[in-house]
């Protein structure tokens, strides 16, 4: 509520990045080297992209864990 009992409301029926509006590659890859940055995991942001990108075909899917850990 505000000043004087207004009230203001906003419906978003997609969020972005929900399921009915996905990000984008790009974008995806902005909020990745932003929140690795952000959290200061010392994540490198770029091997761990080129590793997700990759789940489908490789043939194991911890290097993409090992790249996701914070780095000591």
């Amino acid at each position: 509520r505000l000043r004087g009992d207004a009230k203001h409301s906003h419906h978003i029926k997609a969020a972005r990045g929900g399921l009915g509006d996905p990000l984008r590659d790009e974008d995806l890859t902005q909020k990745l080297e932003t929140l690795a940055a952000w959290g200061g995991s010392g994540c490198a942001p770029l091997p761990l992209k080129r590793a997700l990108w990759s789940l489908e075909t490789c043939a194991e899917a911890g290097s993409a864990m090992r790249l996701s850990r914070a780095s000591a």
